[in-house]
């Protein structure tokens, strides 16, 4: 019989546990025992094969993207460049109202003041999530890649980004990796964010697709190079990415990562949201990782 476990919940809305098997619900396996059955996975699998991972939410705590942004806009950074974009953004979801309340009509605001309200209605369920991302990545323009990956630097500094990984991830990777298989990151976040952010994890730039934004003479559009890798488009850009391997397993957090989970032999719920849970009926294998905090009596 399989002891019960504890629901706790943390700050971001996600699920933890506090011991490692759950009565109810996915089965919660440890590091170990998922490195176990991976290795069952990878011994029946034929060719190559792979780890797939999302970032914010998985292998690390928040939202480094959403970071990135806020703080680019706080500090008043945003460009003229992206201005008119954002300004339609406003518009298209009749957005701007605050910006009124406090004296500034939407197309008198700079770029930073109509991210900075774009952000709210997103914090407070008026601009949608998909919106939210690819805005993120595509505000940024006029600015230089080099100019992104200093601004990052500083943002993950700022969050003492070391301290919000989930250092209980770091054996599957190690073990994906010594078995070598491909371990790769798909994250609707932006790709020189997520450079920067996964790059301690021993990912590099060919181990990550994420958003993109259209650039030209090196300085970025306010414009998606493509599609945003986020709900069904991460399968898609995870396939773009590694081609004709299987798909050992696929950790993630959030429902929109649920299509990728699905697609994978065995799908792993990393302190996963709520609205992934209302999804379990697509997820049959998918098993939790014990990603709880140590125990103290």
């Amino acid at each position: 019989m399989k002891s019960s476990s504890t629901p706790v919940t943390a700050p971001d809305g996600s699920l933890l546990l506090d011991t490692p098997s759950s009565a109810s619900g996915p089965e919660s396996v440890d590091a170990w025992e998922l490195i176990r059955r991976l290795e069952r996975l990878a011994a029946d699998a034929k060719g190559r094969a792979a780890v797939i991972f999302d970032a914010d939410g998985t292998l690390w705590t928040g939202d480094v993207g959403s970071d990135a942004f806020v703080h680019a806009f706080t500090e008043g950074l945003l460009r003229e460049d992206a201005r008119p974009a954002l300004l339609a953004e406003v518009e298209a979801h009749g957005l701007g109202a605050e910006l009124e309340l406090q004296g500034t009509r939407p197309e008198d605001a700079d770029a930073n003041l109509l991210a900075q309200e774009l952000q709210r209605a997103f914090s407070e369920g008026r601009y949608p999530e998909r919106a939210t991302s690819e805005m993120q990545v595509w505000a940024y323009a006029g600015w230089t890649e080099a100019e992104l990956r200093e601004h990052t630097r500083r943002t993950l500094k700022r969050r003492e980004h070391l301290s919000q990984i989930h250092h209980t991830l770091l054996p599957v990777m190690l073990w994906a990796r010594e078995a070598r298989l491909r371990a790769v990151i798909v994250s609707a976040s932006p790709q020189l964010v997520v450079d920067e952010a996964a790059r301690d994890l021993g990912f590099g730039p060919d181990d990550i697709v994420a958003g993109r934004a259209q650039a030209a003479d090196g300085v970025f559009l306010p414009a998606l190079a493509g599609s945003l890798p986020y709900g069904p488009d991460k399968v898609r850009a995870g396939k773009r990415l590694l081609g004709n391997v299987t798909w050992l397993a696929a950790f993630g957090d959030s429902d929109f990562d649920a299509e990728m989970l699905s697609e994978s032999k065995l799908p792993v719920l990393v302190r996963p949201r709520p609205a992934l849970l209302d999804r379990l009926g697509q997820l049959r294998r998918a098993v939790l990782f014990a990603d709880a905090p140590p125990h103290h009596p």
